[in-house]
């Protein structure tokens, strides 16, 4: 799992020829008049696509010229309406993707990433609001600085990523990578209408297959270009001889995160509680954000201040000026407490009875910690206190607001680091290491309970409902 930063989201940058590129999409052919602002040296640049001429007719394309194949899959998909309902930010993509093709601007060889999973939907569309969302601005940052270009599509259902392997079929030359939810990365491997055909291993339970591919709808996508995102610190083969193999990424079946700093869920005693640290901190306040308290049921006491949820801005100016950030077990991954740490303000968290403070290894991402890769850390920027044991966080909580911290960002959470780790995933060699995996171990089969409980189920709704079997 990479360990995400959050960075400045920036925008991408279109050249002042959109309006010439907006004008060649009802042609069949391009004017050599149209062409003749653009560098010629730059469109040929390469001996495969030595002498191509992109204003002439197809049949006089270099055989070998990947750009010539990019581009006339473009204008093939342009003038067949396949791009008509794509909104106006993944429009521009392709415009971008496009020059590419023509050589106007520099690219890498395959310029396109695909993504469909819908929080980072929601980042590239400026949707603030759910931490994953959050997360993903600087993943995107890092695509675009590599120099690729993103594609975002709303794959919240089947309709979304089905929409994105009709992208994958019209335009396969320019495919670099396929990033989408984790459970849909699981389907696209097992649907002959999204894998191509040569990595397309039919699920031996008959009743579990995906509907066969009709015509044109053939899956193009190589195996090794298809990715799963998940925040949840996957183990690798945490699918073999487990319960609930499709949910290892985070907690496996229907049970909740199992503690809570004060009980699962509020009781009188827990108010009591929080009431009493409250006035032990007092003349420092101790304010909530969440929904979860039952004010209702258990109103909260007066030394206890419930703001609600916040907007954005406001959120991050109320944490700026904390004194400590308390939490409580959930959410176990978010972007808060490193909000927290880069305004100087130390962080407070829990762990299970069972576990010990400051993981380290594959254990800081199990759920016995929240926000475990930051528990390793340390004091004084993080205190580590354990569940349920009330005296405990008090005694952590009082040691974080006596000893106070100035702006602190990790060293693996900085942009250039995390743009470096995205670098990595963007430029390693996937295609040699599926083919070494292939040839040593033969091709992969898939359990049951990887499709029974991820689009046939009903007791795992996050993944049954989210993606129903056309």
């Amino acid at each position: 799992m990479l360990n995400l930063g959050v960075a400045t989201k920036a925008a991408l940058l279109l050249c002042a020829a959109n309006t010439l590129f907006l004008l060649w999409y009802g042609l069949e052919t391009l004017s050599s008049l149209s062409l003749s602002s653009l560098s010629l040296s730059a469109i040929s640049r390469g001996r495969e696509c030595r002498g191509w001429k992109p204003d002439a007719a197809q049949a006089n394309d270099p055989p070998r010229c990947l750009r010539a194949r990019q581009f006339r899959e473009m204008q093939a998909f342009h003038l067949s309406g396949g791009g008509k309902h794509l909104d106006t930010p993944a429009q521009k993509a392709l415009l971008a993707a496009e020059r590419c093709a023509l050589g106007v601007t520099a690219c890498p060889e395959r310029p396109i990433i695909l993504i469909d999973f819908y929080f980072w939907h929601m980042a590239s569309r400026g949707l603030i609001g759910a931490g994953e969302a959050v997360w993903g601005w600087p993943i995107i940052d890092a695509v675009r600085a590599a120099g690729f270009v993103p594609i975002f599509i709303n794959g919240r259902d089947e309709r979304g990523f089905m929409s994105t392997w009709d992208i994958a079929r019209a335009l396969p030359s320019s495919i670099h990578m396929y990033w989408t939810d984790a459970n849909a990365a699981v389907r696209c491997l097992l649907d002959p209408r999204c894998v191509r055909p040569i990595d397309y291993v039919p699920h031996t339970n008959a009743s579990l297959r995906f509907p066969d591919a009709g015509d044109g709808e053939v899956g193009v996508l190589p195996a090794w270009r298809v990715f799963g995102i998940s925040y949840w610190g996957a183990r690798p083969n945490t699918w073999k001889g487990t319960p609930h193999p499709c949910r290892d990424w985070g907690q496996c079946g229907d049970a909740e995160w199992p503690f809570h700093a004060l009980g699962n869920r509020p009781t009188k005693d827990t108010v009591k509680e929080f009431g009493r640290i409250a006035a032990a901190i007092a003349p420092t306040k101790l304010v909530a954000t969440t929904r979860d308290f039952e004010t209702d049921k258990y109103p909260l006491p007066p030394e206890l201040t419930q703001l609600g949820p916040q907007e954005p801005d406001a959120y991050v100016r109320l944490v700026g000026g904390a004194r400590a950030l308390l939490g409580i077990s959930l959410p176990v991954i978010s972007p808060t407490p490193y909000e927290a740490l880069c305004r100087g303000v130390p962080v407070v968290l829990p762990y299970a009875e069972e576990a010990v403070p400051n993981p380290d290894g594959w254990s800081m991402y199990g759920m016995a910690f929240q926000h475990g890769p930051l528990q390793a850390l340390g004091e004084p920027h993080v205190y580590s206190y354990a569940a349920r044991d009330a005296d405990d966080l008090l005694a952590k909580l009082q040691r974080a607001l006596r000893t106070p911290i100035g702006p602190f960002i990790p060293d693996d959470m900085t942009t250039a680091a995390v743009h470096a780790r995205v670098r990595q995933v963007l430029l390693h060699d996937w295609e040699g290491e599926y083919t070494r995996i292939v040839h040593e171990d033969g091709m992969p089969a898939y359990p049951d309970e990887i499709v029974d409980k991820c689009f046939y189920g009903t007791h795992l709704a996050p993944c049954s409902s989210k993606y129903p079997v056309a």
